[in-house]
């Protein structure tokens, strides 16, 4: 009786081990897609990070107005498409936070090109614009050649122009309640009034003083300037084999061009030599020896 309560107690026991065993191998083949699919999302986020468009900018300081300028290199063929991308993502913006002050397309002799863009833009979304724009670029086998960003405090100008009116209008007021109250020779009231005069010039020159440099403030300035690259700049690290494609095809249509032109320029020629020569051998008397002379 006892050995038959041993041997039930020992099935139990490895009934209970074999359920536990195969429970965490259910919890090894289930979490083992998890940490598969974290992996590979890290390495997507990654890959996103390395090819996203480097960050430029400054975070917005109260008072400091910024200037940007980018300096693009992109294929000649690309430079007209990449403008009006950069165009569009502006006007997509809407007049209170971007308007399109100035735009340039120059060819400058076969093979370069110069552009330039100009923008006024919300200091908000200026870091966001310009990342913006150099996607854009890069998608297009460009690449950003220099990006300057220039600053001036503007709020300290402001503040000293508001302190300088305050004491102006002050003096104005102690002026014009003299003049009101009379009692003063001709000379004295002709140099008051000169001086209340000057003040108020003086007031209106802070006041627009003023007003420029809030509308330096309420916009950020950026330029973006294009050049067309070369054979050897063109090849784009993010796009070798995209960009050695499209200079071999680039190449090969000089060469044939140059071909056709040597053909159209220098074939008459050839021709018009071509035929003289023959008609002289052709119509050309032949000669007759002279006979030896025997010894």
């Amino acid at each position: 009786m006892n050995r038959l309560k041993m041997a039930c107690f020992a099935g139990v026991a490895l009934c209970a081990l074999g359920a536990c065993s195969e429970k965490a191998a259910d919890e090894t083949s289930v979490e083992a897609p998890a940490s598969e699919g974290v992996s590979e999302s890290a390495a997507d986020a990654a890959a996103m990070s390395e090819e996203a468009a480097p960050q430029i900018g400054i975070p917005a300081i109260p008072g400091m107005a910024f200037q940007y300028q980018y300096r693009f290199r992109v294929p000649i063929d690309a430079i007209a498409r990449v403008q009006q991308d950069h165009a569009a993502a502006c006007t997509v913006l809407g007049p209170e936070r971007c308007q399109i002050t100035g735009m340039t397309y120059e060819k400058q002799g076969k093979g370069r090109i110069v552009a330039n863009l100009a923008f006024r833009v919300d200091p908000v979304i200026v870091n966001s614009f310009g990342q913006a724009a150099v996607a854009t670029v890069e998608k297009a086998d460009g690449t950003l050649d220099t990006a300057t960003i220039a600053g001036e405090d503007v709020g300290s100008g402001i503040a000293l122009s508001q302190s300088r009116s305050a004491a102006h209008s002050g003096e104005l007021a102690r002026i014009e309640a003299r003049l009101k109250a009379g009692g003063m020779g001709d000379r004295e009231r002709r140099e008051l009034q000169a001086r209340a005069s000057e003040l108020r010039d003086m007031l209106q020159n802070g006041h627009e003083e003023r007003k420029a440099g809030e509308g330096r403030l309420a916009w950020t300035p950026v330029a973006f300037d294009y050049q067309s690259s070369d054979a050897f700049s063109g090849l784009n690290g993010n796009r070798p084999f995209a960009s050695a494609a499209r200079i071999f095809g680039d190449s090969g249509g000089t060469l044939f061009s140059t071909i056709l032109f040597l053909m159209a320029a220098l074939g008459p020629w050839a021709l018009l030599i071509g035929g003289g020569i023959w008609a002289v051998r052709r119509f050309r008397r032949p000669t007759v020896a002279a006979p030896t002379p025997t010894p």
